[in-house]
């Protein structure tokens, strides 16, 4: 790993680019590989949300019913929402472990301030051949770091990842 591993400080923790691999971790210390957990995807919080999503939806139908059209329509804007989130959230992967071979794609995506952090999407197949997406968040919407921003793209690129020509 020694010379050739570069890493920078992510929203939660940090990210290791390695020659065969990207690493997500917690405290900058990349341990035993094995004892890394998978969380392909985040289904539990998605199946909370879609609950979430239907009990505004019926509440604002209720309400609808009820002949309360502005809070109907609050309460069903929430749980239109919701199921849009939870439908583009479908393809997203929590994985430390990204091998380089499989990644497709790696897009920078600036943030706006106060609305979003920036970050680095990346498209890669995972091992049942799906395409995924993993968001690796680099600051805070309220609190950009613009100089660990600027590290990270700088590594990127020197890693040859990054492809500048799809940057948004």
């Amino acid at each position: 790993m020694g010379k050739k591993e570069q890493k920078f400080k992510t929203r939660t923790g940090y990210c290791h680019i390695l020659p065969d691999m990207i690493i997500l971790s917690k405290t900058g210390v990349i341990g035993n590989l094995d004892d890394i957990k998978y969380k392909e995807n985040s289904a539990t919080i998605l199946i909370l949300y879609g609950v979430l999503a239907a009990g505004l939806l019926f509440t604002g139908y209720t309400n609808y019913l009820a002949g309360q059209n502005i809070t109907a329509l609050i309460f069903g804007g929430f749980g239109l929402m919701l199921i849009n989130g939870i439908i583009r959230s479908l393809n997203f992967s929590g994985t430390p472990l990204i091998p380089r071979a499989d990644i497709k794609e790696v897009v920078y995506k600036k943030g706006v301030w106060g609305l979003s952090g920036s970050r680095f999407e990346i498209l890669f197949t995972n091992e049942k051949g799906k395409t995924r997406k993993r968001l690796i968040m680099l600051s805070g919407p309220f609190k950009p770091d613009e100089e660990n921003t600027a590290k990270a793209i700088q590594i990127m690129k020197n890693s040859g990842l990054l492809n500048l020509e799809k940057e948004t």
